[in-house]
This record gives C-alpha cells, sequence and structure tokens, in this order.
C-alpha cells in the first residue's frame, strides 16, 4: 500500500455473498471456547466466527495485516441463529477516512456486514449486522 493510499474510491465494494450451515458440532465448540454452555442458540459473541468478508476485503484492498489495528466491533441483533440455521452474510466497506500524522497516515475503515437466515427452508431475513472499524497505517 502506497503512503497516499486512499480509500474513499472504493467504499462500497464487498465481499460475499458466503452461506454457512450452523452445526451442532460448531456452537458446541464455540461454547466450549468461550467457557459457556450450549443451548442450541448461538451467544452474542458467535458473529465473530464469521468475519471472512473483512479480510477477503483487507486482500482486496491490499492492507497489510501487520499494520492493521482492530479498533471498534459493535453488533446489532433482531433475531436468533439455532442449530440447522443456514446464515448467509456480505460485508462492504461503508467508509474510509483518511488521517495524517507526525508517524504517517491512518486510515479508518468501516466494514458492515449483514447476517441473513434461512431456517428449515424459510427464509428469516436478516437477524443480525456487524460494524467492524479497523485502522490502517501506511
Amino acid at each position: 500500500m502506497e503512503n497516499k493510499a486512499d480509500f474513499k474510491g472504493r467504499v462500497g465494494e464487498k465481499a460475499g455473498p458466503y452461506e454457512e450451515r450452523i452445526s451442532a458440532d460448531h456452537l458446541e465448540k464455540f461454547c466450549q471456547a468461550i467457557g459457556s454452555v450450549n443451548r442450541g442458540e448461538a451467544s452474542p459473541t458467535f458473529l465473530t466466527t464469521f468475519r471472512r468478508g473483512e479480510f477477503d476485503l483487507f486482500g482486496k484492498l491490499g492492507l497489510n495485516l501487520s499494520k492493521v489495528l482492530h479498533a471498534e466491533q459493535e453488533y446489532r441483533y433482531e433475531g436468533k441463529i439455532i442449530t440447522g440455521d443456514l446464515v448467509s452474510y456480505e460485508t462492504e466497506l461503508v467508509q474510509a477516512l483518511r488521517k495524517s500524522g507526525a508517524s504517517g497516515a491512518m486510515h479508518f475503515l468501516i466494514f458492515e456486514t449483514g447476517f441473513k437466515v434461512t431456517r428449515g427452508g424459510t427464509d428469516v431475513g436478516q437477524v443480525a449486522s456487524a460494524r467492524t472499524t479497523i485502522i490502517a497505517r501506511t
């Protein structure tokens, strides 16, 4: 990435859609990792396992992971994710800001991911969204 990198022209770029079937094993492993009991429903932090779109966009944008700082993560829930659900999601770069300082340029990039569920063959619709802010140094 060049020092003069400007990501404003890349706002609107997307990665996905991706699909993942939520198995009992998937939920169980996540619950074990966070020290929780598996009740067949995803915990609020479960959405952190769906970061593929962000990382694919990092690659498309030419971001060097060693120069990326995860600044903020926000989740909004409108429904639940349970065992057997088919989760589809897509990630988009929605905002890009560039600030210059004594140590160089910093890019504040905001990504949004929408999560939709199909349950038992029925489209449940959007059940959650995520908003991720990262800072990339150049």
